[in-house]
């Protein structure tokens, strides 16, 4: 029917690329100009650091297709086909309503300015919103149970997995 389009912040991709740049020079310096557990301690607060910049900054998008929408938030991702889907909308950020009374919200898509720009939420929004009406003036739409097609969360177990091993390698350096 349409395109698939992928919706990530900009500013928050900008910003994870100048933490990356910045956590690097620090882990360097450390390399260079510090002592044994001292080294060791930044370096592995640098990576740890690392790791929680991508997955808040850099990981988080919105994927709007003609299955549905893809939500996908540092620790969870949540898959919305369009027969579950009831509504959006933006309050603070993109959400979604499902038919089964669940709300569902982007950590990507947020609010620029709250008096006047709905910044990516918006476009997301208005984006989704005219591929549900194209979906449902083509027919695709039509006669589809809402029970026929589950919200489906995944866990990002790997995410999770990162964050546990970096903070617990952090803590052992802190520690010794």
């Amino acid at each position: 029917m349409g395109p698939t389009e992928i919706f990530r912040p900009t500013f928050s991709r900008v910003l994870a690329y100048a933490l990356w740049v910045l956590l690097a020079f620090i882990a360097i310096s450390a390399a260079v100009g510090t002592s044994g557990s001292i080294r060791l301690r930044v370096i592995t607060g640098c990576i740890f650091a690392a790791t929680i910049v991508v997955l808040f900054y850099f990981r988080p998008y919105v994927e709007v297709s003609d299955g549905g929408i893809l939500l996908a938030n540092p620790l969870k991702t949540t898959m919305l086909p369009w027969p579950a889907i009831e509504s959006t909308e933006i309050h603070g950020s993109f959400n979604v309503q499902t038919v089964d009374g669940m709300k569902h919200s982007s950590y990507a898509a947020t609010i620029a300015n709250k008096r006047n720009d709905l910044g990516l939420a918006g476009e997301v929004k208005k984006f989704s919103d005219d591929r549900w009406e194209a979906l449902s003036a083509a027919g695709y739409l039509n006669d589809i149970r809402p029970e026929g097609a589950p919200v489906r969360v995944t866990r990002n177990i790997a995410g999770l997995a990162a964050i546990a091993a970096t903070a617990l390698a952090f803590l052992i350096t802190l520690f010794t």
